[in-house]
């Protein structure tokens, strides 16, 4: 599975569209796409409760829960950075 975490503000931005571009390809080839607008989700740091250790499930909000559930299927992990270069003078 290829998980895509879009952290991006713009819904219709630049890193957006390509991320889009990418996950259609992938589609289009037979992978299986799992997409994830970062800023959407309310998650928490661990609280230290150690519940999940004898069950292996985490007892936070969905949010929280919902992002770990992921990574044991990902064999691809796409996640973009936005590099700002508007103030550097070349």
């Amino acid at each position: 599975m290829i998980l895509i975490l879009n952290g991006s503000p713009r819904k219709k931005g630049v890193t957006t569209t390509i991320l889009k571009i990418i996950a259609d390809e992938a589609r289009s080839a037979g992978a299986e796409v799992e997409w994830v607008d970062v800023n959407d989700l309310s998650i928490r740091p661990c609280i230290g409760r150690l519940k999940c250790r004898p069950d292996k499930k985490c007892i936070l909000p969905r949010d929280d829960a919902h992002m770990s559930s992921f990574f044991p299927e990902v064999t691809t992990l796409i996640h973009p950075q936005k590099v700002e270069t508007n103030h550097i003078k070349l």
